[in-house]
């Protein structure tokens, strides 16, 4: 009996062990994460920016943005502007299911409202910030590069 008592220790601690293991690799995603949030957050706003790349259900539409300058404010506003035409709406950067995350919401005319949507960053510098929705089926793909 006592062998057994031993080896059910044993075994609720290697248990417990593995969990905090875990436990770690979430921590360092998820710090990693935020760390990817907060410089995207500091870098967009050192704008304008263009959109060199826009991917929407597997269609380019990159050539829709031709001309438009997106200026991301430090007080969480953002405007969009070509010539004497301009869109306001707001940006945040956040953490998402252990995923880094730049919001957007704009208004105005329908391809300016695809641009909002909760992008998932992929890579960002100071020159430019990669992003990506998955909707099923396709990947939407969107890139600002500072103008």
């Amino acid at each position: 009996m006592k062998k057994l008592k031993t080896l059910a220790l044993i075994f609720g601690a290697s248990l417990l062990l593995i969990a905090c293991e875990d436990d770690s690799d979430d921590n360092q995603a998820s710090t990693n994460a935020a760390t990817q949030a907060q410089q995207t957050g500091a870098n967009i706003t050192n704008g304008p920016w263009i959109i060199t790349r826009f991917i929407d259900d597997d269609e380019n539409e990159t050539n829709d943005y031709q001309g438009w300058g997106f200026d991301f404010k430090a007080n969480g506003e953002l405007v969009a502007s070509k010539d004497n035409t301009s869109y306001t709406g707001s940006w945040l950067t956040r953490v998402d299911d252990g995923q880094a995350e730049l919001v957007i919401n704009l208004q105005g005319p329908e391809f300016i409202l695809e641009l909002n949507e909760d992008w998932k960053i992929r890579a960002q510098s100071a020159s430019e910030i990669q992003l990506e929705d998955d909707d099923d089926p396709f990947t939407d793909q969107l890139t600002f590069t500072k103008s």
